[in-house]
């Protein structure tokens, strides 16, 4: 990781402007996904609750039967399975924290433009500029790494970018 007191080159400055604009646009999407994706399995298990609830005692008073008593039963233990998938696979923790990204990354995109000016430029703070500027985006780097689930699409996007590559269709 780049320090104050290291030296950077306008090229890896460039290399971190290009991925902090990608992100920049492209986490509060990822950070939406996330939250749907916990909403919907929110409402799923709800649904299958409530159909759980209302069923569960007029099926056991109306039938001696063991078949609708299991049917009962398996849809509310898959309401219980359906509510703890997004707590397991931490859909709602991920969106929050890719949430917090995104206005980490349009700072440091700023940043990361006007240490690039500067460098232009040839301003004597420049090269110092530049290096907390590159050392501010890994740090927000950092976190977005630490997302799980990992953003995996979105990785290979920028992947294809920066090897120059088409966007392909979606």
């Amino acid at each position: 990781m780049a320090t104050v007191n290291q030296p950077v080159s306008e090229s890896r400055v460039q290399e971190c402007e290009v991925s902090a604009r990608f992100w920049a646009t492209k986490i509060l999407l990822y950070a939406q996904h996330m939250r749907a994706l916990s909403d919907r399995y929110a409402i799923f298990a709800a649904i299958l609750s409530a159909v759980t609830g209302l069923g569960v005692w007029t099926t056991l008073a109306a039938s001696t039967q063991w078949l609708p008593v299991l049917v009962v039963s398996l849809v509310s233990l898959a309401a219980a399975a359906v509510a703890i998938i997004p707590q397991v696979k931490g859909y709602g923790t991920c969106a929050e924290a890719a949430t917090a990204l995104g206005p980490r990354y349009g700072h440091v995109l700023g940043e990361l433009k006007d240490a690039l000016g500067m460098l232009h430029n040839n301003h004597q703070d420049g090269p110092s500029f530049a290096s907390q500027a590159v050392k501010d985006f890994e740090e927000v780097k950092a976190a977005k790494d630490a997302l799980k689930p990992y953003p995996d699409r979105l990785q290979a996007e920028i992947n294809r970018i920066r090897s120059g590559q088409q966007n392909p269709a979606k």
